[in-house]
């Protein structure tokens, strides 16, 4: 064997930890600056109860308050160079995948020049000569695992999605407290949710996967499908949403350490040039990409089925293939659609967005995807 295992410096998974977040912050930094997800982090209290604990630990603090959606590399370079300004030496983000990430993305540029473009794959990158300012990640939604990751996503709409990614990326902490998430709205636990499961089903077949990995991340592939649909009918089932944390972050282990695979590359294509959200892409491809997969004798998602259902099947091909029927039966409960047929999108973009897709992930899934492959599979999706 050879392979690396990589996570946080330390993980604190504890309803009520926002209050105590000062504690934590103060390992790493002094002047923080705090990267917020939208108006709901300060009608709720959260701003108030986070900006308490940093006072009570003598933190001084100021807040980036200009990332809305996936960022962008104007939005990277700005987080930046506010951070400098303000002199900040760490950086506690609060929110989703898109916070989190413009945070890791920040606490990388800060303190080794102004254009993110310098390094996003892709584009020639250059490597960080100076290690990134530390980041504690607190998420309240379950899904991307960005807590857990060392990349981050940069997107310009239009014309590419692609990620900065170094190990000195991985937050210093991840603290995890399904106390934020009891109020997600019932679309975005879902969009979320279905990206999560996605990429723990992406990292256990994944070419890069390792025992570490498959352990982690079939554990947790079989408690989230029905982690999932308990949060989705009751967004206050506390259990539910502490499960899903959990699943989500595995899942961002799972990327750091074995990658993803072809739902992923896809996501990347028309995540860059159509307006259809992440989660979404991810959800309605999944089970699309599973069929591929075992079409060219990859059987690997047979221990996922099994391990969800507890049934005995014909053969690992059989099983294999009831796990693209499950993930479709459940996308189908919360409402996702089996394709992209009434999505909007134009036969005529198909060779662009095949062309957008052949990046890092879809080099990880677990059998090669040529680019007429990838048009064909888009072709019979739109």
């Amino acid at each position: 064997m050879d392979f690396t295992f990589l996570t946080p410096n330390e993980m604190i998974i504890r309803q009520g930890a926002a209050a105590e977040i000062g504690k934590i912050c103060g390992k790493y930094a002094k002047r923080i600056c705090i990267f917020r997800y939208g108006k709901h982090f300060d009608e709720s209290g959260i701003a108030e109860k986070i900006g308490d604990s940093l006072k009570r630990e003598g933190l001084d603090f100021v807040t980036f308050h200009s990332i809305s959606s996936e960022p962008s590399p104007e939005v990277i370079n700005e987080a930046a160079a506010f951070m400098q300004k303000n002199n900040c030496d760490g950086a506690l983000a609060v929110g989703g995948g898109s916070v989190i990430d413009a945070a890791k993305a920040a606490c990388a540029l800060a303190p080794n020049g102004s254009d993110i473009m310098e390094y996003v794959e892709g584009f020639s990158p250059k490597k960080f000569e100076v290690q990134p300012l530390p980041l504690v990640a607190m998420p309240t939604t379950a899904g991307t695992g960005s807590e857990c990751t060392k990349n981050s996503v940069i997107t310009q709409k239009g014309q590419f999605k692609n990620s900065v990614r170094d190990d000195h990326m991985l937050p210093v902490a991840a603290v995890i407290d399904a106390e934020l998430m009891l109020d997600v709205p019932r679309q975005v636990t879902m969009t979320a949710g279905v990206d999560c499961l996605c990429q723990l089903v992406e990292c256990y077949v994944s070419r890069l996967s390792n025992p570490m990995c498959d352990a982690l991340t079939l554990y947790f592939a079989k408690t989230g499908y029905t982690a999932l649909k308990q949060a989705f009918d009751d967004g206050h089932n506390i259990a539910a949403r502490e499960s899903m944390a959990l699943c989500a972050s595995v899942s961002g282990i799972g990327i750091s350490n074995a990658g993803l695979g072809a739902t992923h590359g896809l996501a990347a294509g028309l995540g860059a040039l159509t307006p259809l959200s992440h989660g979404f892409i991810c959800g309605v491809a999944q089970p699309h990409v599973i069929r591929f997969n075992i079409a060219k004798g990859v059987t690997k998602y047979a221990d996922i089925t099994r391990a969800i259902t507890g049934k005995s099947y014909q053969d690992d091909e059989a099983a294999a293939y009831e796990l693209a029927a499950i993930t479709e039966e459940l996308n189908a409960y919360m409402g996702l659609p089996k394709d992209f047929r009434q999505s909007g999108i134009e036969k005529e973009q198909i060779p662009a967005i095949a062309k957008a897709s052949m990046g890092s992930s879809m080099k990880k899934n677990p059998v090669d995807m040529s680019l007429e492959e990838c048009e064909a599979l888009l072709r019979s999706m739109i």
